[in-house]
């Protein structure tokens, strides 16, 4: 990866993208609306007149989104690049004045937006009012190539891993497990901990939370099989998650919903959202047959090496360059359509 800040082009970032990218790296905000607008000006600042700004919005915040936005539509220029756009259908008070902005700033703000499936493409060109020739859908890769981690045999692997931060069904997966012996952990934000934790009472389930990304990693390379159970909302995810499982090479099992769109053939078992006894059914079939398993991590393994993390990253640096830009967009638009 060789996009390296220009002299008259200088790359800015306070997403890990930044990186490989070459851009200059810059701390997310730690606070509340201050420490956004704070961070946002702070980009713009570094980026100068002619700068680039990448970023998503879990990064900048809404409000920092805006106040970026802002920033370009009032130099006349697009400099934003939002990367895993995934804002959803926003509702409330704050939600409206969110789409408000949006719907006014983004067009005019936006070198290029990434959705990460192509359902939400069209979906929020009509919610946001966003120029289609920006907003390209580039879906997260299925395989980490640069992951060094060597791969634990079946034989040393052990229960049921699960984890999450957005759009989770605790819930479904606790009932489905309760009673059964999956020796299951469960990985959950702080702000679900209460509530999860209240959920498994009587289970022997263990409950985690807020944990390092290399324990995550243990936990899931550990695992004989690995749930995501999401609640089917107008927004994509899990696409992290079911990467993480293909690299390790740890059977899937997920619900049917719309915000895994292209990425659920990576599971070995789909179960529809709600479902209990499904779930259950799924779980106990893969934990309970090596050979299932074994056959899933060669079907897996096959599609998930063609679509690296390598991979991915050439396409997002085209997005950084308006021509290339463009040609991405209108390639998403042909396949949204066809």
């Amino acid at each position: 990866m060789e996009l390296r800040s220009a002299p008259d082009r200088r790359v800015v970032s306070n997403v890990w993208y930044g990186e490989p990218l070459g851009a200059e790296l810059f701390d997310r905000p730690s606070g509340g609306y201050v420490s956004a607008v704070v961070s946002a000006v702070r980009l713009l600042s570094a980026a100068g007149r002619n700068g680039v700004v990448v970023t998503s919005e879990g990064a900048a915040r809404p409000i920092g989104i805006i106040a970026l936005a802002l920033a370009y539509a009032v130099r006349r220029r697009r400099g934003l690049v939002i990367l895993e756009f995934l804002p959803g259908l926003k509702t409330g008070r704050a939600g409206s004045a969110v789409r408000f902005f949006y719907r006014r700033l983004l067009r005019r703000a936006c070198l290029s937006i990434q959705v990460m499936t192509s359902w939400e493409r069209a979906l929020y060109i009509e919610e946001y009012d966003l120029d289609p020739a920006s907003v390209t859908h580039v879906p997260f890769y299925f395989y980490d190539d640069s992951s060094h981690r060597q791969l634990t045999p079946d034989s040393a692997r052990t229960g049921v891993f699960a984890s999450g931060r957005s759009s989770c069904d605790w819930d479904l997966l606790i009932a489905a497990a309760r009673g059964r012996s999956w020796n299951l952990t469960i990985v959950c934000s702080a702000e679900d901990h209460d509530d999860v934790v209240k959920s498994a009472a009587g289970t022997d389930i263990v409950i985690r939370t807020e944990i390092s990304e290399d324990e995550h990693a243990d936990l899931l390379a550990a695992a004989r099989v690995y749930v995501i159970t999401l609640e089917d909302r107008p927004v994509s995810a899990g696409h992290v998650r079911i990467m993480g499982a293909a690299t390790f090479e740890t059977p899937v099992v997920v619900t049917d919903v719309r915000g895994l769109d292209g990425y659920k053939h990576l599971a070995a078992e789909v179960v529809p959202a709600g479902d209990v006894e499904q779930l259950r059914s799924a779980v106990e079939r893969l934990l309970n047959d090596p050979d299932s398993r074994e056959r899933e991590r060669a079907r897996v393994r096959a599609i998930a090496r063609s679509n690296t993390r390598t991979d991915y990253l050439a396409s997002i640096e085209r997005l950084l360059n308006p021509g290339e830009a463009s040609s991405l967009a209108q390639q998403s638009s042909n396949t949204a359509r066809a």
